[in-house]
Formats: C-alpha cells, structure tokens, sequence
C-alpha cells in the first residue's frame, strides 16, 4: 500500500510546515549567542560593539546647579538619589514634565524615593544642602537605595561596554595603538608645557607685589561692617575662579584673596583656610603679600598712612586694633616698617623669612645673626633707653611678655608668680575670692597687679589708666556678677591646669591694662624707633598652631569679660579664640633652671591633649611658662646651634651661643630633650622626638640629625 502525502486542506498544510521546522531546529542546532560574549577576560574579547559607547563626563552637582536639568526645555533630565546625580532622559515619558515622575526631574529626589511620594512638597529645596535622611528609619533609606542602585545598574552596562570596547581596539588595531601613543605624546608636551606656566606665573618679582601692594592700599577700605562683609565675599569668590581658571590667572586670585584677608577679624586662620583649599602657588603669593606688607612702610609704597591707626592696617570693627582709639585722642605718626625696626639693632639678629631648604621647623619667619658670635657667647643684648638718647643700661637678657607659673608651685606657695624666683620673704596680692598670689618683690607685685591681677582676679577698676573707666560706678548686682564670674574662671584653671588658658586671659589683661600706662624698662622687648607697638602687634606676626580650648573655658572666660567691661566679649568670637589659644601654645616656652626640676605632677590629660612647650629639659621639668616678643622666632633643630638658659633663677631668657656662629647663621633651639638616654637607642631617641614634635607642633622634624639617623636605620 503506497503512501500519498494530502496537502489539500489548510491543517494539513501548516502541520507539515511545523514538523519541518522542528526537524530543521534539531538536525541543525543555532550557536549560543552567550559563546561569543564572554563575561570575564580570558585571551581576548572576541566581539565589538556596533558603535563606540557614549562617554561618561562626571561632573558635582548642588541642588541649585541640577535645577535647570529638569526637562522642561526639550534638554537633558537629571536627578539626584542619595548623593548620586542619574541622566534619566532617555526615560522622559516617565521623568519628564506632567510624567508620573515629573517632579523628580531636576531634584534631589532621595526624601521623595524612599518614602514613595511624588509630592513636589517633600523634595529637597534648591537653596539648601542635599538632604542626608537622618531622619529615616532604616527601611526607608534602603527603599531609596535600591531604586538608586536600579537606575545605577543601567548606567554601569555603559562603562562596561566602553571598557570592552577599548580593549578590543587596544589589543587588535594597530592603527588605534598608534593612535593611542600619539595621544599619549601630545599629553605629556602639555603637561610640561602646563608645569613650565605655573612656574613661570609663580615666579613674581617683588617689585610686582609691591606694585600690586601699593594699588590695594591706594584703594578706601570699606566703611561699614556689612560693606566689609560684602567685599568679602565678593573677593573670595573672585579668587576662587580666577584660581581654577589657569596659572596665568594665579596673580590676580593672589591679589583677590589677599583682599579679603585685609578685612578678615582672624587672618591668621584664614591663611590656615587657604593652605588647605587654594593652589599651593597661589598661597605663597599671599603669604609673600602679606611679608611685603608688614616689612615694608607705606612711604616705600607711595601711600599715605597719616589716617591709620594700626602700623600694618586701619582698624576693622571687629579688631582689637579698636581699643586704640579709648585714649589715643588724634592719629600717631606714620609707622615705620616692622621688621626694619624690631628686633632692637642691640640684639645682634634679625627676623627673615625661614628657607624652605634649610632643615628646620616652626616659625614661619625666624631669627638670623647679624655679626660672628663664639661658642658660649650671649647673643641677645637687649638695651632700654630712657628720655631719648641716654642709654640707661644694656642688658644681656630677654624679659616675657606673659608667664604662667605651674599650677602645682602655684598651691605649693614656693615660687614668684610672676618671674618664677624661688621666694623668701614674700608680698601677696589677695584675689576677690580670697585667693593669694605671692612675688618675691614690690616691683613684681606691681607689675603683676597693673598688668592683669585687678583686671581678672579684683573687683577694682579693671582699667586704672583711663579715667573713663576708672569714673564708673559699678552696681553692688555687677560687682557680684563680676566676682562669681572670677570665682568660675579662677576654678577651672586650677581644674584644667593648662599654662595656655592663663596666658590668653593674661594676654587679653594686658592689651587694655597697658593703655595709659609707660612701657616698665625690664618688660618684653619692642623695636626700636618712636612707633610704638602695642603687644597685640607682636603676637598677630606669630606663626599659629591648632588651638582647641573647651567649650567651657570658652564659656568662662566670655562670662569673665562681659561682667569685668560690658561688651568687651565681642571683641573675642570663639574662632578668634581658638586662633589665640593656638599661637600662644605654638610659641609658649618652658622655663627651667639648672637641669629642671623633678618633682612636677604628671599631666591628667591624654596624651595628644597635653601640653608641650619649648623646654630642652622637656616639659615635665620645666617651673612654668612664658612667652618672648624675639625668642620665639627661633626654630627647632635637633641639633641646634643656641640653647635658652635661665640663670638669674628667674624668667629672664638668655641665648647662649652652642658653638662658633657666622653671620648669617640661622639660630635654632631644641624644642624638646634631644639628649639620648642612657636607656634608649638612637631609634628610640629619635621616635620620641619626632612624637614629642608631632604632638606639641603638629610638624615632622626633618633636621639632618633626624634625617642621618634614619638612613642609618634603614
């Protein structure tokens, strides 16, 4: 019986075709399109995209900047979810404008994705920072985070198939090879190109700053505090801008930020700002403008000072620079430049910028001799003069311009208060509280009572040289407020314990205690010439380290000054305070006699948070602190050239000579016991030293000593 095939009916015929197919799918099987495409690199990629992928440019975004990326012009729609900006254009039917996610568009969306809602109310508003959801519970912030990781995914297939891409091309195009090497030619001849430019715009003549210097000054500062407020913001900004434009454009960014440090209350602190947010090249341009300006008068710069009352500026109303103007009844002559007459010329040295090259550390500016001085030699001859050539003596010492004896000699009733003299027949001065400070004289009990006792630690007028003040009336209700207020403060020194929170109440003491009262001839030295400068104008000029005082004692010594002068607080905002704690500690020396002594308690601070001071016995040996208007110039070496000795058993400095000096030598001190123990190796000397360092100055030691003994260890 033959078979016939029936193809007639319309079933038959489409039966016959699906029976085809399949025999064809099994008899001749398709390749896996998933052989071709590996995921993950073996030999090689063996496949290429069509087209080059688009490329990705990463840009940082504030919810101000992605505003305008919101759809509504036919242009580009971005979104933000948990810090993370998302191009979603290609999306536009659903983030587009009236789409369900309209609101998104242009937004920071992350409030809104985790808690669902497309509400325009719960976005993010434009003028405030990206929100961080601290608010939300835990799920709320992972619902956000899977649909930012959603719309993530999608973008990072992107990158996968550039770098693909890429690689094939590296790996098998021989013209895209050379290609590649050429590119990679013409990008080092630009960066060369670009090196070379910054150095050359780095590179400015003195006689350019001064020039620029001298168009600055020409210029009226602004009047009013708003109007100071204004022009800072203004040359800040402007220096920013010019500052990332390009190096060519470094001068001018100089230029605008040394504006706004004219009319900042805290330089200092803000130069602290600049070294950690402006172009290294452009920050030494300032630091340049800023010595140009303090050494260098305004007659060399063309400029009349006639109307200034500060020698380097024009007071701001937020400087201290303002209680000038209590007793000085019109201007003073033109100042002459700073360090052109300080240090006095009988000290044999003079204050210049630190090399960079040389292996020092600490102050910016530092101590350099001015004539040859033999081993053991006493460098400093500090004269006083008195009416106005008749040099009343010379001497061979350097007297502080604050001290703080340790708190522990303080208790015991052993030491001066004031020049650290061991006592034998002491005078006392009674506090408010009833609280003594013992001196081994009248005379140090009279400087100590004119200078800061009766204004910190009395309810006596705060200010005896102004008749003003010394004319008011307290009410018996601020006489009481004034006496708890020095109970609380004088409380929390003996509790803390730290030199520096004394020294910066003292400090604060003695720029308003010295109105009206002549300079004492065995007071901190001052320069030469008939300017005189206030103690205010030598500690501005000091190098500052990182002050971080407690709130609380933040809080007291406030409280101290409102109720001693009402309104005096303003002068100290609590940046201006950190600032001040910060230079003092920086420069604060430990005054030590003989070898020191070994009976000092130790510190109940953590380590990093105890103090350390300029003290070559180091600082658990050390009667007390001080402060020096020349000695704290001097920088740290290991191996120093001078050592500061103490031998009148009293707080007056002297430098001794450590070996044979020429001139042009600079000095230096040890900051810390640079000796090696007997118990120690060199390693372990040097490791304490550079911790010691660190902690105390927040600088690494490179001098030579530090660095031979290193490559010997290695």
């Amino acid at each position: 019986m033959a078979f016939t095939l029936q193809l007639g009916t319309p079933v038959n015929t489409a039966l016959f075709v699906f029976i085809l197919y399949t025999v064809q799918k099994i008899v001749y099987p398709s390749v896996s399109r998933s052989k071709q495409i590996p995921n993950e690199f073996k030999a090689g990629y063996s496949w290429l995209p069509k087209s080059h992928p688009p490329t990705v440019l990463f840009k940082t975004y504030t919810p101000k900047s992605l505003e305008p990326f919101s759809g509504r012009d036919g242009g580009r729609i971005l979104l933000a979810i948990n810090g993370i900006v998302f191009d979603v254009t290609a999306g536009r039917n659903f983030y587009g404008p009236d789409s369900m996610y309209g609101n998104f568009a242009g937004r920071d969306a992350s409030r809104g994705m985790a808690k669902q809602s497309f509400d325009a109310e719960i976005l993010t508003p434009v003028d405030q920072p990206l929100d961080k959801l601290d608010d939300l519970q835990q799920d709320e912030i992972m619902s956000s985070r899977t649909t930012a990781l959603t719309i993530a995914g999608l973008s990072v297939c992107g990158l996968v198939a550039y770098a693909a891409y890429f690689d094939y091309k590296r790996r098998t195009d021989a013209a895209f090879r050379k290609t590649l090497k050429k590119q990679k030619k013409r990008v080092d001849k630009s960066l060369a190109q670009s090196k070379q430019a910054a150095e050359a715009a780095a590179y400015v003549t003195d006689a350019q700053l001064a020039e620029a210097l001298k168009s600055i000054k020409s210029q009226p500062p602004p009047a009013t505090r708003e109007a100071q407020e204004a022009h800072f913001m203004e040359q800040i900004s402007m220096g920013e801008q010019l500052s990332v434009t390009g190096e060519a454009f470094y001068l001018p960014a100089a230029l605008a930020f040394y504006r706004a440090l004219t009319v900042y209350p805290s330089p200092s602190e803000l130069l602290g700002i600049y070294q950690k947010t402006v172009p290294e090249a452009v920050v030494k341009l300032v630091l340049r403008l800023v010595n140009l300006d303090v050494s260098s008068s305004t007659q060399d710069l063309g400029i009349d000072d006639t109307e200034d009352v500060s020698p380097v500026r024009a007071a701001s109303e937020t400087s201290s620079q303002d209680w000038d103007r209590v007793t000085d009844p019109g201007h003073p002559a033109p100042s002459p430049a700073f360090y052109a007459s300080f240090p006095p010329k009988s000290t044999q040295v003079s204050i210049q910028p630190r090399d960079e090259k040389l292996p020092l550390a600490g102050p910016v500016k530092v101590l350099v001799l001015n004539e040859d001085i033999e081993a053991g030699q006493i460098i400093y001859t500090v004269s006083y003069m008195v009416h106005v050539a008749i040099m009343l003596a010379s001497r061979v010492q350097e007297h502080p311009m604050l001290t703080s004896l340790d708190f522990d000699l303080q208790a015991a009733g052993t030491h001066c208060f004031q020049c650290f003299k061991e006592l034998s027949d002491p005078v006392s001065l009674t506090s408010a509280a009833g609280d003594k400070a013992l001196f081994c004289s009248t005379k140090c009990q009279n400087a100590a009572k004119s200078q800061w006792h009766s204004f910190l630690f009395t309810v006596d007028p705060p200010i005896p040289g102004v008749p003003e003040f010394a004319q008011l009336a307290p009410t018996p209700e601020g006489l009481e407020a004034r006496r708890e207020a020095q109970s609380k403060f004088a409380a929390y020194l003996n509790k803390d314990q730290k030199a520096v929170s004394s020294l910066v109440a003292k400090f604060i003491a003695r720029q308003l205690t010295a109105a009206g009262q002549p300079h004492a001839e065995d007071d901190y030295a001052q320069a030469d010439g008939a300017q005189k400068y206030a103690i205010e104008d030598y500690v501005e000029r000091w190098t500052t380290g990182k002050g971080e005082p407690s709130e609380e004692e933040f809080g007291l010594l406030v409280n101290l000054m409102r109720n001693t002068l009402p309104g005096l607080e303003a002068f100290l905002p609590q940046d201006g305070h950190k600032s001040l704690c910060g230079k003092l500690a920086f420069n604060a020396f430990g005054v030590t006699f003989g070898e020191g002594r070994e009976d000092r308690p130790a510190s109940t601070h953590r380590p990093e948070n105890t103090e350390i001071t300029r003290t070559a016995a180091g600082t658990e040996r050390q009667t007390g602190t001080a402060l020096y208007s020349i000695s704290t110039y001097l920088p740290h070496s290991c191996e120093p050239n001078a050592r500061a000795t103490f031998p009148n058993g009293t707080s007056e400095l002297h430098l001794v000579a450590a070996k044979d000096l020429k001139k042009g030598d600079v000095l230096s001190v040890a900051y810390v016991d640079v000796t090696q123990k007997a118990d120690e190796s060199a390693s372990d000397c040097r490791l304490r030293r550079r911790k010691e360092i660190a902690r105390g100055w927040k600088f690494p030691c490179e001098c030579s000593r530090c660095l031979a003994e290193a490559q010997a260890q290695n």
